[in-house]
């Protein structure tokens, strides 16, 4: 299953989640979010949410201000069922990189939640800016960061002009 998040032009925000069944490339009902998008706070727009992974459900990373974000996760598709799982406060977050001022900008980008041995919430997996990994702990509120050899993913453009860095995650079962 293919899933990205989707709105429909018009009055205010119709956004959902559309899946696409990969195997018979038909594409399937669309999955209402569970809380509106925050248009109040620029930049409007759905980008602002992100749609990451836990134990094979999908999950919904949804900023609800520039101090909060909501972690949900989809339990039944067929009838829109989504749980709040988590809520990470700005503030609360420990070790918390200087740059990271609001989730509203661009700079935490989730892309994995793992869960840990007694059924928890244990880890996320952040992105923060463009050359940045980190380990969020969700019980915590600790961030740690991933040391990574950036030097080895600088970008050319092809101009020959120094581009910054390329990252794009993707995450691969075993």
């Amino acid at each position: 299953m293919l899933y990205w998040i989707a709105e429909r032009p018009g009055e205010g925000y119709d956004v959902f989640v559309q899946p696409m069944n990969v195997a018979t490339e038909e594409f399937m009902a669309n999955i209402p979010v569970p809380c509106p998008p925050q248009d109040s706070f620029p930049p409007p727009g759905n980008y602002k949410m992100k749609l990451l992974e836990m134990k094979e459900s999908l999950c919904l990373a949804n900023p609800t201000s520039p101090d909060e974000l909501d972690i949900w996760v989809l339990k039944l598709s067929d009838e829109s069922i989504w749980i709040k799982l988590h809520k990470i406060c700005l503030d609360s977050i420990v070790n918390r990189p200087t740059g990271l001022t609001s989730f509203f900008r661009g700079v935490f980008l989730p892309w994995l939640v793992t869960e840990s041995r007694n059924n928890k919430l244990g880890y996320m997996l952040v992105q923060h800016t463009a050359h940045s990994l980190h380990w969020y702990n969700m019980d915590s509120n600790e961030m740690k960061h991933i040391a990574m050899d950036t030097n080895q993913m600088k970008h050319v453009d092809p101009l020959g002009e120094p581009a910054g860095y390329l990252m794009q995650l993707s995450v691969i079962k075993n």
